[in-house]
């Protein structure tokens, strides 16, 4: 027999050992054991755990199985034992000895501790370990997935892989066609949680084969959650097309000023061969008029392809939206209906002309896609506000004093 097998009489002395226990000392001969102490063979350490729990059995008369950790004494390496001892029993039900068997699980417990090792790691991953069985049904799921999903491995045990995700319908999924076949896959699924959540995943998909047959018995999916890192690439994808179209709308705009620089030279010139009161002179004015707001709208191109910085200017609030609605007004829909209270009091701010006249734009649009369910009505106010020390505490780090509003208010929904 592998494992050590040993006899002990009352006083712990051996009555008779194996010969695996005899090479474990390093006996030449089993018998050279009979009559000695086992704690002669082992270290002090190691001696005195065995003695207190041998001396517990003689006196309680009950069997136990101790797991101990020892040095062996030949090449003096760790080894785990499990010891199994009994006690030997007269006619009269007295103690009158020990029986014990005693295996190495150096081996096990390390394969143990390995396994243990990676379930732990399994268990606090922040990815998605996900385990199937050969058609792809769950069998498997870490922590991460039920916090992730909301759903917890009892109530998706069984379920199939492409549960909650883009896949979950489609049977030509590529990830289906790879659980199918038992091959490898990697790629990208749409998940929607519990809460309706929906992110985004990046799953790698491996067949676990048999060591023997070399069939597939599972399928390891790792998911991770990279619903940050699309975000990103989007908006840097949509950043470089912005810039692109900047880089064209600032060509654009300034083959578009040459020609406004030329118009507006022959117009001036034009002007300088009419008198006061020619009707001429008027249309020629408007035509100025026009071409200001065409420099105006070549400098707001600019601005928006960052050639031209801003331009900040001491404006009247009042005039500068006045001016703006006139434009604006024009392009509303017949359902909505334009209230204004300007206030010409309101006083003058510092701003750059063509920012405030796109922020008030984009304000009104706003206000106007909110009330496309029906009519609605779009107020535009601007008012002088004094701005006490309470709320400007409410606000921030405005100090109080006297503030110009603009507010841009509507009916809608939104």
């Amino acid at each position: 027999v592998p494992d050590s097998i040993y006899y002990k009489d009352a006083q712990l002395r051996f009555t008779k050992i194996n010969r695996a226990l005899g090479d474990y000392y390093g006996l030449a001969d089993p018998d050279e054991a009979i009559g000695r102490l086992e704690t002669e063979f082992l270290a002090p350490q190691y001696a005195e755990h065995l003695h207190r729990h041998e001396l517990a059995l003689l006196e309680n008369g009950q069997a136990v199985v101790d797991h101990v950790e020892l040095e062996d004494t030949r090449d003096g390496r760790q080894r785990y034992v499990s010891t199994t001892q009994a006690p030997i029993l007269a006619q009269d039900g007295s103690v009158v000895g020990i029986v014990g068997i005693r295996r190495d699980i150096s081996e096990r417990r390390a394969a143990a501790e390995e396994r243990q090792r990676l379930v732990t790691a399994i268990e606090q991953a922040d990815v998605s370990v996900v385990i199937t069985d050969a058609e792809g049904a769950m069998v498997y799921v870490n922590p991460a997935y039920e916090h992730r999903t909301g759903y917890s491995a009892a109530e998706v045990d069984r379920f199939p892989l492409a549960f909650l995700s883009d896949a979950q319908d489609d049977p030509n999924h590529p990830m289906q066609r790879a659980l199918n076949e038992g091959e490898s896959w990697r790629g990208q699924l749409t998940i929607r949680s519990r809460t309706g959540v929906v992110f985004e995943e990046l799953v790698v998909l491996s067949p676990v084969h048999d060591e023997e047959t070399g069939d597939v018995i599972n399928f390891v999916a790792m998911r991770r959650d990279i619903t940050h890192e699309m975000a990103l690439e989007r908006r840097l994808q949509q950043t470089q097309k912005m810039d692109a179209l900047g880089k064209l709308a600032g060509g654009i705009a300034h083959d578009f000023k040459n020609a406004l620089m030329i118009a507006r030279g022959n117009c001036e010139l034009a002007m300088n061969h009419t008198c006061e009161g020619d009707p001429l002179r008027a249309h020629l004015r408007s035509t100025l008029g026009a071409l200001d707001r065409g420099n105006d709208l070549v400098r707001r191109i600019l601005i928006f392809s960052k050639q031209q910085p801003p331009a900040p200017e001491p404006l009247d609030l009042a005039a500068e939206t006045a001016e703006s609605l006139r434009l604006i007004g024009s392009s509303l829909p017949g359902s909505v209906r334009l209230e204004t209270a300007l206030d010409a009091d309101a006083g003058q701010i510092l701003a750059d002309r063509t920012q405030l006249n796109q922020a008030l734009m984009n304000l009104c649009t706003n206000a106007v896609d909110a009330m496309k369910e029906g009519n609605g009505v779009l107020t535009v106010r601007v008012a002088r506000r004094d701005l006490e020390a309470a709320l400007a505490a409410d606000t921030g780090e405005i100090p109080p004093g006297q503030y110009a509003c603009l507010e841009v208010a509507d009916t809608g929904v939104g």
